[in-house]
């Protein structure tokens, strides 16, 4: 079940960047969904994807851009790969 979620998750991601690049609309929610289901799934990806936007200003704007134009839901998703994120997530287990 698992590897049919990153399969659906890389179709979304491929459909929402043709859609950038054509007239066709939905490109935003495309990827979105695609990126959230592909972070849910996999705890690798989602720490590809925060090394990723750690070491490309370009992408991390992209994504910060994609978290605020997704909704509730997806955006806290996403937002889990901000470079910031990690070290949010260690200092408040280090709270406790």
């Amino acid at each position: 079940m698992k590897v049919l979620l990153i399969i659906i998750a890389y179709i979304l991601i491929f459909l929402g960047t043709i859609s950038i690049i054509s007239p066709i609309p939905g490109a935003v929610l495309l990827l979105a969904v695609g990126l959230s289901l592909l972070i849910c799934t996999s705890t690798a990806a989602a720490s590809c994807i925060r090394f990723t936007r750690n070491k490309s200003s370009k992408l991390n704007i992209l994504m910060s851009w994609i978290e605020n134009h997704s909704g509730e839901r997806m955006g806290s998703i996403l937002k889990q790969t901000r470079p910031d994120a990690e070290i949010l997530t260690l200092s408040l287990k280090l709270k406790d």
